[in-house]
């Protein structure tokens, strides 16, 4: 039977929303989304499942965050004794910028991601370059582990390409004493009319304004695109969906979800799962 246990660290708190610099709002908010991160342990062995999110750097207009005490993740890590360097491993669900923040944090981590988590950037829709934070993993793409659909990572950790949420997504399964648990990142929700509901004049006042810095740089696509001409990532169809939340529903005993409030630490730190 599998020891893994699974601690679930709380990462803050952010609101993301899409106003005019008038204040308006062009769509629907997503209002007081908690954001977690995963420590899969085993003896001596820990893992992390995505890094969180930067309170400072949370995408749209007129957003915000909050991180209270001991929600920052090396405060989590340090709630259970335990400091970045003990990583070895890093497990990203997908690349989005509240999702890899952490990511630099890791001194000796492997980071393992699926190829189509690249592939999908030779095919994103106009501004969603928007999503993705280059600076949290660029300088990393040299320790990066590229996953072909599923994977046996190591004895009671598997690796599976889901898609949906975005092409490059995958979710996390590990064996515990009391049954397969999937760790499934943002699986469930789409935002794939985000980029065609917003109208084109809100997006050329943004690039205009504070947001211009999250447009990526001439030099952040050569570098990406160099390295996966040199891996054989360039010019390759992404994977369809492969894996439903409803189906990984049925596969597992439990799902948790990045974004889950039920999951969420209360008070803040870190919540050990009984599994």
């Amino acid at each position: 039977m599998s020891d893994w246990r699974i601690h679930i660290l709380a990462n803050g708190r952010f609101s993301v929303r899409f106003c005019t610099e008038e204040g308006l709002e062009l769509m629907p908010s997503m209002e007081n989304i908690p954001s977690l991160v995963f420590l899969l342990q085993s003896g001596s062995r820990c893992l992390i499942v995505d890094t969180g999110f930067d309170p400072e750097d949370v995408g749209g207009q007129g957003s915000s965050a909050v991180q209270g005490q001991g929600e920052s993740l090396t405060e989590g890590l340090k709630g259970l004794g335990l400091a970045p360097g003990d990583i070895s491993d890093v497990l990203m669900t997908h690349l989005h910028w509240d999702h890899t923040a952490g990511m630099g944090l890791f001194p000796g981590a492997r980071f393992h991601v699926q190829a189509d988590a690249l592939r999908c950037f030779c095919n994103l829709n106009p501004n969603e370059e928007t999503y993705y934070r280059p600076g949290h993993w660029l300088h990393l793409l040299d320790r990066m582990v590229f996953v072909e659909g599923s994977h046996e990572l190591m004895p009671g950790i598997r690796l599976h390409h889901t898609g949906g949420h975005c092409p490059g997504h995958q979710a996390v399964l590990v064996e515990t004493g009391q049954g397969t648990v999937a760790l499934a990142g943002d699986l469930p929700f789409d935002y794939s009319g985000l980029w065609s509901a917003l109208p084109a004049d809100f997006w050329e006042t943004y690039r205009r304004g504070k947001g211009g810095r999250l447009w990526w740089t001439k030099e952040q696509w050569e570098t990406l695109y160099a390295f996966m001409e040199k891996k054989g990532l360039m010019n390759q169809p992404c994977q369809a969906e492969s894996l439903g939340y409803g189906k990984l529903r049925r596969m597992c005993s439990r799902v948790f979800l990045t974004h889950a409030p039920e999951l969420y630490p209360s008070p803040v730190g870190v919540l050990s799962v009984p599994v």
